[in-house]
């Protein structure tokens, strides 16, 4: 079986047969949009979820290239709701101690940890997203659909501009 990033295999998990379901130009928009939906939310890697987070966002800057608005808040509120689970991961791994807290180690600890812990800047993410993603996964599920919701009649109705 072929590999993918960082160990697991290519074709296995959650997330990798919604990538392919997203891009297939036969399925209709919502279906595609559900699956990347579930896809996100059975996430339990943040790898898996920040790189759904960076084709979100790609797809994004494509669609406003394209000018094909309702694509982009799709791909706007998907990115969102990618964000949100990443910051749900993040706060577990902060839980269990396995994130660093970005202070150097100091040299004469007696309880050396045996695994260290990762730094997000490693994984490729910056104190602005980790932040943001954070204060989403603080939200309760109703208030964050909510905001969803009205976010996008803004955005669809209203002619707000596109920035999430």
């Amino acid at each position: 079986m072929r590999k993918g990033y960082q160990g697991h295999s290519a074709n296995s998990g959650p997330f990798h047969l919604p990538i392919t379901l997203a891009l297939s130009p036969t399925m209709k928009p919502l279906v595609r949009y559900d699956e990347a939906c579930r896809a996100i939310a059975a996430a339990k890697v943040v790898d898996e979820v920040k790189s759904f987070h960076d084709k979100a966002a790609a797809m994004q800057a494509y669609a406003r290239q394209a000018k094909n608005r309702d694509l982009e808040i799709d791909a706007a509120e998907i990115r969102m709701r990618a964000e949100r689970r990443l910051g749900e991961l993040l706060k577990a791994a902060k839980g269990k101690g396995q994130v660093s807290r970005g202070q150097p180690s100091k040299k004469n600890c007696a309880d050396l940890e045996q695994y260290p812990r990762v730094k997000l800047a490693k994984a490729g993410i910056d104190r602005k997203l980790s932040s943001r993603a954070q204060r989403l996964a603080a939200l309760p599920s109703p208030k964050f659909e909510g905001l969803l919701r009205g976010w996008r009649h803004r955005v669809h109705k209203e002619g707000e501009r596109v920035s999430a």
